[in-house]
């Protein structure tokens, strides 16, 4: 598997973990270079991270989101230490999920357009994007047991999800985590998993 994108995003570090964790070698091309960028672009018309290209023993396959990604890894090498809700409950790992990534894709916008100088105050749009990561992030913490968003302790996509989104926000300082403990201690007790630690975003 050839990985795409940049170490920061945390889309791309999902994969990155997952595929430390099934012991699956990856060859990782940054974005962040004009070179790896050009090659993004002639692969995905959507020119977006994670883009994987996989080749080797099965068919050239080439998928363009973390959770096709890791839907595919888990196809060809099982899903390792991940466990899998129960159909029963896999209505609720959905429902984390979309919320999670809502809220993380809100606040990747935000930085953006912080970056670009504009006040994020001056936008009826903008507050709306603020006010949407809180609402997810403090929903989030209610649904949490421990360190999983099930009764019985479990390391899934969903606390995947929370985890690095969790990591994003505080190291791109977009949302004050701090404020809740549940989240803090969520974020403790995933932290010294050596895939956990290994991606961790830097600057």
């Amino acid at each position: 598997m050839k990985l795409y994108g940049t170490i920061t995003s945390p889309f791309v570090r999902r994969v990155r973990i997952v595929a430390l964790e099934l012991g699956q070698p990856f060859e990782f091309v940054s974005t962040a270079t004009p070179e790896g960028e050009a090659e993004l672009r002639r692969l995905s018309p959507l020119w977006k991270f994670p883009t994987a290209h996989f080749t080797g023993n099965g068919p050239e396959r080439v998928l363009w989101d973390s959770r096709t990604i890791v839907d595919y890894l888990f196809s060809l090498h099982g899903t390792g230490p991940f466990q899998l809700p129960s159909p029963e409950e896999s209505w609720h790992e959905r429902n984390v999920i979309q919320a999670l990534d809502g809220a993380l894709e809100a606040a990747i916008h935000l930085l953006y357009f912080d970056r670009e100088g504009m006040n994020l105050q001056s936008s009826a749009y903008l507050i709306k994007q603020s006010q949407r990561v809180g609402s997810v992030l403090t929903w989030a913490e209610s649904q949490l047991h421990g360190a999983s968003f099930f009764e019985k302790p479990r390391l899934g996509m969903a606390e995947l999800t929370l985890l690095t989104t969790l990591d994003f926000m505080v190291f791109r300082n977009r949302y004050p985590v701090s404020q809740h403990p549940k989240l803090v201690e969520f974020q403790k007790a995933l932290s010294e998993r050596p895939s956990i630690r290994q991606t961790y975003p830097t600057a």
